[in-house]
């Protein structure tokens, strides 16, 4: 899972936008090649936690630091606010 840090100094955002710019160029399937095993690993790395309701409580109140923030899609492509906000309407 992708820490605070890589949150906050949008490391999370720069890696998220490496791997488009890879995919777009790319003239083939990455699968089985070095940079998509690479790419895959990565992506595994900062996959989130599926927890329980009751757990994700205790991990907050116990934890000193917490981020709450837009979600990462919205940094990385900035016409998906458009789309969520016309779902909302």
């Amino acid at each position: 899972m992708a820490t605070i840090n890589e949150y906050t100094t949008g490391k999370i955002c720069e890696q998220l936008k490496l791997a488009f710019s890879l995919m777009d160029t790319a003239k083939g399937s990455l699968k089985g090649t070095d940079i998509g095993e690479t790419m895959l690993a990565n992506v595994k790395k900062m996959m989130p936690k599926k927890i329980t309701f009751d757990k994700a409580i205790e991990l907050i109140e116990a934890s000193e630091n917490y981020a709450i923030s837009p979600r990462v899609c919205l940094a990385v492509h900035k016409d998906a606010f458009i789309g969520i906000w016309r779902n909302m309407n």
